[in-house]
């Protein structure tokens, strides 16, 4: 049942890891409706081939809609803007953003969501447990 919820026979570990987060770095749920949040990296995401980061809708576990016409953000979207020390912030919010890159915005439903982040080709810190994700911090 796990693997039909998110995904059926999936390749390998080695090939890609999929990390599901559904609630902010205090443990409340993530909802675009009241709240905006940042995802930083202070170091690049651990992945050899490919990385995203895709919104879905919490409850159906579908894309989630937004009138940008915009769901995810990755390592292919060439415009993202580096923090001045290297690092990256994605920032998750239902409106787009006035005070941060456009670039970098990852737009969010009025709803609570989830964020779906896939690792292709991990690094091996991801496979053997040593990575941890960054939190999702909201913005106060």
């Amino acid at each position: 049942a796990v693997l039909a919820k998110y995904a059926i026979w999936g390749p390998p570990a080695e090939e890609v890891v999929y990390m599901n987060c559904d609630v902010d770095a205090d443990g409340a749920v993530l909802d675009g409706a009241a709240q905006r949040y940042t995802l930083r990296f202070d170091k690049p995401v651990p992945a050899k081939g490919f990385w995203s980061f895709t919104i879905y809708d919490a409850e159906t576990r579908l894309l989630a809609p937004h009138p940008s016409g915009r769901y995810k953000r990755g390592d292919r979207d060439h415009d993202m803007v580096r923090d001045a020390d290297g690092s990256l912030t994605l920032y998750l919010q239902h409106d787009e953003p006035t005070d941060a890159p456009r670039a970098n915005w990852l737009p969010v439903q009025t709803k609570p969501f989830q964020v779906v982040a896939r690792l292709y080709w991990p690094d091996d810190d991801v496979l053997n447990l040593a990575y941890k994700p960054p939190a999702i911090q909201r913005v106060r």
